[in-house]
């Protein structure tokens, strides 16, 4: 049988810390360049501190009732006091969903609302049509 030769102290222990040291410095750089390689693909074509683009909802009213109606956009309320075109104040971003809802039509009208819903698609709506029929017998 062949003899060995006694490993000096502290010796062998320092290879086994350099080729540890060595591993890790190796796999931090693998790793560190993996995760570079993963942002730069990944990068949008939008600048993310930009904000996203807004569009505005509207449309005309038609045979509103004296003192006109509430219509309400996603929940906000706007008062059309006549006929005519509206814009509702508020932008809504790119991509979003809108929905159109009658709110007060009054005693005297019954009012519906056409276009009345659907998503932003990189342009402002102006075809929501808002039209009113006027009551004889007020409920």
């Amino acid at each position: 049988m062949k003899k060995r030769r006694p490993i000096r102290p502290g010796r062998a222990q320092s290879n086994r810390r350099h080729v540890a040291s060595s591993l890790s410095t190796a796999a931090i750089a693998a790793l560190l360049a993996i995760a570079f390689a993963v942002v730069a693909g990944c990068e949008s074509a939008s600048d993310p501190s930009e904000p996203p683009a807004q569009y505005s909802v509207g449309g005309t009213a038609s045979n509103l009732p004296e003192g006109g109606i509430v219509i309400a956009l996603n929940g906000i309320d706007l008062t059309l006091p006549q006929d005519g075109p509206f814009t509702f104040p508020t932008l809504l971003n790119d991509g979003s969903a809108y929905g159109v809802t009658i709110v007060d039509d009054g005693p005297l009208a019954v009012c519906l609302v056409s276009n009345f819903e659907g998503v932003i698609d990189g342009a402002n709506v102006d075809d929501v049509i808002v039209g009113c029929e006027l009551r004889l017998d007020p409920a």
